[in-house]
């Protein structure tokens, strides 16, 4: 870029805009078809360095200081010919530093770092940075430039710039003449422009100009970029990526974008029915013609009832499915029952994230233990989901137990209580999921639900299986891939989490960067340089905001909280008001959509708005069993 700048010198100004974006466009193809080109893990300059440094890393001598803090000396091949070399080095292979310096300066392993991974028998390129990959080197060419169109198709600006003439410089044109370039320019001007130009209008505050636009629509909807990176362990991972929804069919403007992560265990059923059914369960309980504000308010509760729908549908589908398996007289036995379970893969079960973008707005329903954050350019990371493992949520404990259910550990003969907290029956570490057929109906899908708007600068949803959560704080997951692209940024939270604790669980990862129109990325907030005592205070005013409002998002001016419930009760979540025919007396179900006649004996318990929602007897049963006011058994043994 210095060199584009450097021959622009003393063009005039249309010269030189044309001349830098034209250098511009040709030092971008070149690199683009240089970086296509590479096969190799690093491009080829670093490529040629990594592999000299690899040479001069064989004739090292390594000795191990400390296995624990992986402190090593490394001892460097004594060159006869001019006596260099011979020097001791320090690596603290754990923290990444090299007392040479190059190590920890450039993030680029030097070779003694290199001799190191060889005695610890680990591949030395995945000590290198981010940055220093192929791939980053792809994804930084990537987008595309397009030819300035003619001045006649460039879009109408209603507003103008003015200038502050307080902030002009007076220059010299040249020492002789003592005439300066203002009134070089003013003896051009005519007394009456000269007198209009010192008048001029007060000047406008840009935050201003963009209220006007915001008020009138008139900012573009955000670019939605995805990318999404998994290992499988098990096989019981899944996800669904659905970029170009739309509220109503063939209209582009209500375009929304729906991305889950579905984590089975017991088996793949559940996972895969939910990703086959969730999303039209969810938008079948939201009413037909609303705009796009009251699509949005009816989106929590139609998630609430999507999840429950979708539970119901698949405990359902079990049942039909088990007369067709056995003949009648294996249907007396009751071991009949838990082979077919093993089987079809109906005692599965699966947790659920499930993130819906609409513009700047972000809705985030989830059950169980797989987990969305936000990173936001103001460099805070907030929490969209909550965790249902009982060992950490306090509040599932007790609602478990009050519903019927006990909670403890394992403890095989009596012996000493191993593992995580588990709900019995069924054993199962979290308090919410959908289908686990075989526990109790204290087991409820009814999700925690977070909608959100963040600001026009953007932000980076990053939604992870717990296979990644083990491993990496919500923290450090956001900044080992910032300012990556999507789709290397989910890779890289991937490799990082293997590297911190290996494959034990499937991994998912699925990255969203929700971008300022025109932008080809998320734009980055440079951070300002603090000195120490405006940290402290700065520190102290965090903290103490922290405390005070602990369940808030704290990037003030980055994201606004619209909508949090994390209730259990499907009464409160639900609320009362939803339609009735009023001709025909037909109530419609909250919770499956469907259209129920009341009935004279059941009016007062089913369809009594004091009582809760209008449910029909299918959904009324599944809401009192969670609820604890009946047997919370698997209904499915029908013998």
């Amino acid at each position: 870029m210095n060199n584009v700048l450097r021959g622009a010198r003393m063009l005039p100004i249309k010269a030189l805009i044309e001349y830098t974006f034209k250098r511009d466009v040709e030092q971008y193809a070149k690199h683009y078809t240089t970086a296509y080109n590479c096969s190799t893990e690093f491009p080829d300059r670093m490529w040629k360095l990594f592999h000299a440094r690899e040479i001069r890393a064989q004739q090292h001598r390594v000795y191990p200081y400390s296995a624990r803090h992986q402190r090593f000396m490394v001892e460097t091949n004594l060159q006869t010919s001019d006596e260099t070399g011979g020097s001791p080095y320090t690596v603290e292979f754990q923290n990444k530093p090299c007392s040479c310096g190059k190590w920890q300066i450039y993030r680029f392993p030097c070779s003694h770092a290199i001799a190191v991974c060889h005695n610890l028998r680990q591949d030395p390129k995945l000590t290198a940075d981010a940055r220093f990959y192929t791939e980053t080197y792809h994804a930084q060419y990537n987008n595309q430039y397009f030819p300035v169109p003619h001045k006649e198709d460039w879009m109408y600006a209603d507003w103008r710039l003015i200038g502050d003439l307080s902030k002009i410089t007076i220059l010299r044109v040249s020492s002789r003449s003592g005439c300066t370039f203002f009134n070089v320019f003013a003896l051009r001007m005519s007394k009456k422009e000269t007198v209009k130009m010192t008048t001029v209008s007060p000047l406008v505050p840009l935050g201003t100009l963009i209220g006007r636009e915001l008020r009138h629509g008139n900012v573009e909807k955000p670019t939605v970029n995805y990318g999404q990176a998994a290992l499988a362990k098990k096989g019981e991972d899944y996800f669904l990526i659905k970029p170009d929804c739309q509220r109503i069919p063939g209209n582009p403007s209500t375009s929304f974008s729906v991305f889950a992560i579905f984590d089975g265990h017991n088996g793949i059923s559940a996972a895969i029915f939910a990703k086959d059914n969730l999303l039209n369960n969810i938008l079948s309980a939201i009413p037909h013609g609303c705009d796009r504000e009251e699509w949005l308010q009816a989106l929590p509760r139609a998630l609430v009832a999507g999840f429950v729908k979708t539970d119901i549908e698949f405990q359902q589908k079990g049942n039909k499915l088990y007369p067709l398996f056995f003949s009648k007289k294996l249907l007396l036995s009751v071991l009949a029952f838990f082979i077919f379970k093993e089987l079809t893969g109906e005692t599965s079960g699966t947790t659920v994230t499930f993130v819906v973008i609409d513009g700047w707005t972000i809705t985030v329903a989830s059950v169980g233990d797989s987990r969305c954050i936000l990173d936001t350019q103001t460099g805070v990371v907030s929490l969209l989901t909550v965790d249902h493992r009982l060992e950490e949520n306090v509040e599932e404990r007790e609602r478990v137990t009050a519903s019927g259910g006990e909670v403890g550990r394992l403890n095989i003969f009596g012996g000493n209580a191993v593992g995580p907290l588990r709900c019995w029956p069924g054993g199962l570490c979290l308090s919410r999921s959908i289908g686990d057929t075989d526990v109790g109906e204290f087991i409820v899908p009814i999700p925690h639900v977070k909608q959100v708007k963040v600001s026009n600068r953007g932000g980076r949803l990053i939604i992870a299986s717990d296979g990644i959560w083990d491993a990496l704080s919500s923290e450090t997951a956001a900044n080992c891939c910032r300012g990556l692209p999507a789709e290397l940024a989910a890779k890289h939270v991937v490799k990082e989490a293997l590297r911190s604790r290996g494959l034990k669980d499937d991994t998912t990862c699925v990255v969203v960067d929700i971008i300022p129109y025109g932008y080809p990325a998320i734009p980055q907030t440079p951070k300002k340089k603090l000195n120490l005592l405006t940290s402290l205070i700065m520190g102290k005013r965090f903290n103490n905001s922290l405390n005070k409002e602990p369940n808030k998002l704290s990037a003030v001016g980055a994201v606004e909280e619209l909508f949090e419930e994390g209730s259990a009760m499907l009464a409160e979540r639900l609320g009362k008001d939803f339609p009735i025919n009023s001709n025909s007396g037909i109530f419609r179900c909250a919770v499956c959509q469907g259209n129920e006649a009341p009935i004279e004996e059941l009016s007062g318990t089913i369809f009594s708005a004091s009582s809760g929602p209008m449910l029909c007897p299918k959904c009324r049963r599944k809401k009192d069993a969670m609820e604890g006011k009946r047997a919370s058994v698997p209904t499915t043994l029908m013998i």
